[in-house]
C-alpha cells in the first residue's frame, strides 16, 4: 500500500516564510538522514558552485543537517547551499512554490531499492517536477508517471550534467512534469485511491479466509 500526501500539504494555505535566493532552485524537503545519500547530493553541489545561478535550498533536519553544515563550510558552498531548518508540514506548499526542481534522493541499497519515499507523493501532490537521485520503486514510479529525471544513486557525474542541462529548460516543460505528477497522483496516490484499495484487498482476504 504506497504513501499518499499528508492532508495538511493538499489542504495547507500560503504562509510567510524566510526569503529564499534568486536564481534555479533545487529543493530538498525532508529527513536529513543517513539513508538520503547527502554525501553525493552535497559532491555534485560542490562541482557546480562556480555555477552560481544553481541554488540548492534544504528544508528540514535530521542526524546528517550538522555533517551538511560542516561541509557547505569546509567547501566555501555558503553562496549557493541553504539550509532553512525545519518547518511545520503545512509550511511545505509554500517553500515548494518557490522551487524550480524537488529532489528526492536515496542511497543504494536493496532496502530502499523496494521504497517509494513519501516526499515524492507530497511533491506530485504540488505539482512540482522531479529530480531524483535513487534506483528501483521510485525511479519506476517517476518515469511511469513522467513527472522528472532519475540518476543513479553513485552517479554524480550523471547529476550534475542533468542540472546544468535543466537549469536551461524552458519554465514551460518543468510545468508539464509537475502537472504529469499532480495526475499522476490523483489517480494513483490519492489518500480515498489508496484507502478504497486497502480495503477491497481486506475485504478479499477474508473471503479467502471464509
Amino acid at each position: 500500500l504506497p504513501n499518499w500526501s499528508d492532508d495538511s500539504i493538499t489542504s495547507a494555505a500560503i504562509v510567510d516564510i524566510p526569503s529564499l535566493p534568486d536564481g534555479f532552485i533545487i529543493m530538498f524537503a525532508g529527513n536529513m538522514g543517513e539513508a538520503q545519500n547527502l554525501e553525493n547530493v552535497l559532491v555534485a553541489a560542490n562541482l557546480l558552485k562556480a555555477d552560481t545561478h544553481i541554488q540548492w535550498v534544504f528544508v528540514g533536519d535530521g542526524r546528517k543537517k550538522q555533517w551538511v553544515e560542516d561541509f557547505v563550510a569546509k567547501n566555501d558552498l555558503a553562496e549557493t547551499v541553504h539550509l532553512m531548518g525545519r518547518y511545520p508540514i503545512s509550511y511545505m506548499p509554500t517553500f515548494f512554490k518557490y522551487a524550480d526542481l524537488m529532489l528526492v534522493s536515496l542511497q543504494d541499497k536493496p532496502v530502499f531499492n523496494l521504497t517509494l519515499p513519501a516526499k515524492v507523493q507530497a511533491y506530485m501532490s504540488c505539482s512540482k517536477p522531479i529530480l531524483a537521485m535513487l534506483n528501483g520503486e521510485g525511479q519506476d514510479v517517476i518515469h511511469s508517471a513522467d513527472c522528472g529525471w532519475c540518476v543513479s544513486p553513485d552517479d554524480v557525474d550523471g547529476l550534475v550534467r542533468t542540472v546544468r542541462e535543466l537549469a536551461s529548460y524552458p519554465l514551460g516543460i518543468l510545468k508539464e512534469k509537475g502537472k504529469n505528477g499532480y495526475e499522476y497522483y490523483t489517480t494513483h496516490f490519492d489518500k480515498t485511491i489508496c484507502l478504497d484499495a486497502l480495503e477491497s484487498d481486506l475485504l478479499s482476504m477474508k473471503d479467502t479466509v471464509s
